[in-house]
C-alpha cells in the first residue's frame, strides 16, 4: 500500500512541476495515470494504461515512478519502443521531474542505457588511428585519429550520440563496440572503455532510461545483468504495443548461406593457426560451400517465380534441406572444436598474439551463433500437433546473390511471460493504442500478461476535437480493386493538395501503392512530395518545415514508421490521409505462420489481423493533433470502415466529427 508520506511526495512533485509551467491547466486524465501507476507499483500489479495524446502520460508515470523508486530504495527502469522517445524523456521530461524532487530534498540520478554498439571500442579506435597513412585503403582513415584524440583528452565520451561530426555508418561499424569484438577484462583499455564506464554508472542510478530492445536482449541472454535484478527494479514500458514484435525479433536468428566466413578464417587468424589447422579449415570450408550451393539450389526450386522468399509450412524443413543442414552443423562443430584446441595451446606472446586471440574469440562466437541457428532451424521440439507448443516460423529470403535462412517465434507471449511477468514485482505498460474494439484482452494475451494480475484502464484525451474532422469519401473503390483504388488515391491527393494549407501526411499500407501513387501525380505536385526513403527523418522534416514556411505547403509519403514515429505539431500537419486500413500482409512470415497455426486448430484468424490493423490505424490518425491548438482533417479512403462491422468498431475510437462525403 502507498504510505501517506509517499502520497504527499507525489503530490508535492506534481505541484512544483505545475508551478513551473506557464498557464498550466490541470489534466484530470494525467491525475488518473499518476494514481494508476502508483497503485500498480504499490500493489504488485501489471497495469495496462491506454493514454491518448494530450494526457501527458510521460509525466503521468515518471512522477510516481521516480518518487516511489527513491522512497523505496528501488531502481526505476523506463523502457521505450523508440530511441526518439528515449531521447525526449532523457532530455526533457526527466530533468523536470528530478528538479522537482530535488526541491523536495530528494537527490536522485538518471542514466540513459544503450546497447554496446552505440559506444566506441577504445582498442579498435586506437588501432585504426595508428593507420592513417597514404597507403591505407580505408576511405575513412583520416577520421579516426581526431576521434581518438578527443577520446583521450575526454572531450568526447565515446558515445556515438555525443559525436560532434557526422560519421558514416560503415566508418562507425569499424570502431563500434560489439560483443563479438569485446574481450572484456582482458582488453588493455577495459578500465577506460566507454561502454563499461556507462555500465558502472547504471549500477548506482535510481532511474535507467532504456529501450525494449536493450531490456529484452539483456534478459534473453542472461538474468545476471542489471535488468534481471527483479527484486530491485520497478518497470515502466512506454510504447508497450511494440513489446511483442521486439521480443520476437530478439528471439529470432538467421544464417547466411555462404561459406565466405569459413574461407577467410585461415587468413584472418594468421599465424595463430598451425599449418595443419589451416588445411583442415580449408577442407571444411569446401564442404560447407558445397552444402550451401545445394541448399541454394533447393530454395530456388521452392521459390515462386519473381518472389525471392520461401516460407516453410508449419515450420517443417524439407528432408533434403534437413540432411544438408545436419552435415553443415557438424562442419561448424568441427571448426569450433579445432579453434578451441588451438586457442588453449597458444602461448601469450605479446600484443600481436593478444590481438590474434581476440580475433579467435570473435570467430568462435560467430561459429557458435551459426550453429545455434542451425539447431533452431532443425529443432523438432516445437513442430507438430502433439507437442502443445506453437511452431516457430521458418523461412528463407534472398538478398542479392545470397539466401538467408531465418527462424523466429510468432507468439511473444510465452517468452515475455518467462522473461518478465513471472519475475517482475510489478509493471506499468502504456501506449496511445492498447485497446482493440474497446477491449485490452487481445493485446494482453499477445504479450502473455497473466490475467489475474492485470489492471487495465483507458484514459480520455483532454483535447477538444471540435476543430477537427474525420472524412470518408463514400465513392472510394474497395482497396481490393488495386488499380482503381490506387488511381483514386492519386486523384484524391491532387484534390487535397489544391486546398492544402500546411503539411499533409499520407500513411500508406504498402510500399508498392506509395510508389505508384507518386508516379501518377503530375510533376508540379511531385516536387512537393517527400517519401520516407528520401533521406534521414531529420533531413526530411527539416525540408518539410522549410517548404511550409516558404510556400505554405508540403506533403510527406510514408509507411508504418511515419504513421507512428512523426511528431508534426501545428502547421507541420493539417491533413492526414490514410488510403486503406493497414492490415498486415498475410505473406509476412510471422503473420502467415500464426494464421496457419490458428487455422490448423480451427481457431479464428481474422482477429490477429484486425488487432494489428487497429493499432496501426489509430496511430496514423493520432498524427493530426499533437497539441491542444492543432486542427485539421483525417481522410480515410477505405469504404470498409463504413461497410464492415469491424470498421464501425474502429470508428468508435475516433474522437473527431465524422463526415461521409
Amino acid at each position: 500500500m502507498l504510505t501517506q508520506e509517499e502520497k504527499d511526495l507525489i503530490s508535492a512533485v506534481r505541484r512544483r512541476i505545475a508551478q513551473g509551467i506557464p498557464d498550466f491547466k490541470p489534466r484530470p486524465p494525467q491525475s488518473q495515470m499518476i494514481a494508476a501507476t502508483a497503485n500498480a507499483i504499490a500493489d504488485g500489479d501489471f497495469a495496462m494504461i491506454e493514454a491518448p495524446t494530450g494526457v501527458g502520460k510521460t509525466l503521468g508515470y515518471l512522477i510516481p515512478g521516480v518518487a516511489l523508486a527513491a522512497t523505496r530504495k528501488k531502481r526505476l527502469i523506463v523502457s521505450t519502443g523508440t530511441t526518439a522517445l528515449q531521447r525526449q524523456i532523457a532530455e526533457k521530461d526527466m530533468p523536470t521531474v528530478l528538479s522537482a524532487l530535488a526541491a523536495e530534498g530528494m537527490t536522485v540520478n538518471a542514466v540513459v542505457a544503450k546497447g554496446r554498439e552505440r559506444f566506441v571500442c577504445n582498442a579498435l579506435l586506437a588501432e585504426k588511428s595508428l593507420h592513417t597513412d597514404l597507403f591505407t585503403h580505408d576511405p575513412h582513415a583520416q577520421l579516426y585519429a581526431p576521434l581518438h584524440r578527443a577520446l583521450m583528452d575526454r572531450t568526447w565520451s565515446g558515445d556515438r550520440d555525443a559525436l560532434q561530426i557526422s560519421l558514416p555508418v560503415d566508418a562507425w561499424g569499424a570502431i563500434a563496440n560489439t560483443r563479438h569484438t569485446c574481450t572484456k577484462e582482458r582488453c588493455p583499455s577495459f578500465k577506460q572503455c566507454a561502454y563499461y564506464v556507462r555500465q558502472s554508472e547504471l549500477k548506482t542510478a535510481t532511474v535507467i532510461i532504456a529501450n525494449h530492445d536493450l531490456v529484452l536482449t539483456s534478459l534473453a541472454r542472461t538474468n545476471e545483468g542489471i535488468f534481471g535484478k527483479f527484486d530491485e527494479n520497478l518497470f515502466v514500458f512506454d510504447e508497450a504495443h511494440h513489446l511483442g514484435e521486439k521480443a520476437n525479433a530478439i528471439l529470432s536468428s538467421s544464417l547466411t548461406l555462404s561459406a565466405s566466413f569459413l574461407e577467410t578464417l585461415p587468413n584472418v587468424l594468421g599465424y595463430l593457426l598451425p599449418q595443419h589447422a589451416k588445411r583442415e579449415i580449408i577442407q571444411e570450408a569446401r564442404i560447407a560451400s558445397t552444402l550451401f550451393d545445394r541448399l541454394g539450389a533447393q530454395l530456388k526450386l521452392l521459390a515462386r517465380p519473381s518472389i525471392h522468399a520461401v516460407r516453410f509450412a508449419h515450420g517443417i524443413i524439407p528432408e533434403k534441406m534437413r540432411e544438408a543442414l545436419l552435415v553443415l552443423g557438424e562442419v561448424h562443430s568441427r571448426v569450433t572444436g579445432l579453434l578451441d584446441i588451438v586457442k588453449a595451446k597458444s602461448p601469450d606472446r605479446g600484443d600481436a598474439m593478444q590481438r590474434q586471440m581476440q580475433l579467435c574469440d570473435q570467430m568462435l562466437s560467430r561459429l557458435k551463433e551459426d550453429r545455434a541457428t542451425i539447431d533452431a532451424v532443425l529443432s523438432a521440439d516445437d513442430i507438430g500437433t502433439n507437442t502443445g507448443q506453437k511452431p516457430r516460423a521458418r523461412w528463407a529470403e534472398k538478398f542479392s546473390d545470397r539466401w538467408i535462412l531465418k527462424v523466429s517465434p510468432f507468439d511473444a507471449g510465452p517468452a515475455l511471460r518467462m522473461l518478465l511477468w513471472s519475475q517482475a514485482a510489478s509493471a506499468v505498460l502504456t501506449s496511445a493504442t492498447l485497446v482493440n474494439g474497446g477491449e485490452f484482452s487481445a493485446v494482453a494475451r499477445s504479450l502473455g500478461i497473466p490475467e489475474e494480475r492485470l489492471k487495465a484502464q483507458t484514459l480520455v484525451s483532454p483535447f477538444d476535437y471540435s476543430d477537427t474532422r474525420f472524412v470518408i469519401p463514400a465513392s472510394a473503390p474497395l482497396p481490393t480493386l488495386t488499380d482503381d483504388h490506387t488511381a483514386f488515391v492519386a486523384q484524391y491527393v491532387q484534390t487535397l493538395a489544391g486546398v492544402l494549407q500546411g503539411g499533409m501526411l499520407v500513411c500508406f499500407a504498402s510500399r508498392q501503392q506509395m510508389l505508384t501513387v507518386l508516379d501518377l501525380l503530375p510533376e508540379r505536385l511531385r516536387s512537393l512530395v517527400q517519401t520516407q526513403d528520401d533521406g534521414s527523418v531529420a533531413e526530411i522534416l527539416s525540408l518539410h518545415e522549410a517548404r511550409i514556411n516558404a510556400t505554405g505547403s508540403s506533403i510527406l509519403f510514408g509507411l508504418a514508421a511515419f504513421a507512428e514515429g512523426l511528431d508534426l505539431p501545428g502547421a507541420l500537419c493539417t491533413m492526414v490521409l490514410v488510403p486503406k486500413l493497414p492490415f498486415p500482409s498475410p505473406d509476412d512470415p510471422l503473420i502467415a505462420a500464426e494464421l496457419e497455426y490458428l487455422a490448423s486448430r480451427k481457431l479464428p484468424t481474422f482477429p490477429v489481423l484486425l488487432t494489428a490493423a487497429s493499432i496501426r490505424f489509430r496511430q496514423a490518425c493520432g498524427r493530426l493533433k499533437r497539441k491542444e491548438s492543432d486542427s485539421g482533417e483525417v481522410h480515410v479512403l477505405d469504404r470498409r470502415v463504413l461497410d464492415k462491422s469491424y470498421g464501425k468498431a474502429l470508428l468508435r475510437s475516433v474522437p473527431m466529427r465524422i463526415d461521409i462525403v
